[in-house]
């Protein structure tokens, strides 16, 4: 399932959740991916990675009872070049 429907943190409908992709697998098991646009820096503490994102991924395990979370972000292969992004 793609873009699932929007879902809610609480049952009184605050703060909506809607991870980008949510996979359930026959045995029930759910996969829950949120992709990014940021890169990583294998320079920076966490790659760089923000906070806020992984609180969001911990509200996603804990609300669609998630047995695997993961963050995609894209690769650039060549890092002294920014990367190009072009529209449809």
């Amino acid at each position: 399932m793609l873009q699932n429907e929007v879902t809610y943190l609480f049952e009184n409908q605050w703060f909506a959740l809607r991870p980008d992709i949510v996979l359930k697998k026959d045995d029930n098991t759910v996969i829950i991916l949120d992709t990014k646009w940021k890169l990583l820096n294998k320079k920076k503490f966490n790659y760089g990675i923000d906070e806020k994102d992984m609180y969001r991924m911990l509200a996603y395990a804990c609300r669609y009872k998630a047995k695997y979370i993961y963050l995609l972000y894209p690769e650039n292969p060549n890092p002294e070049k920014k990367l190009k992004i072009s529209t449809l």
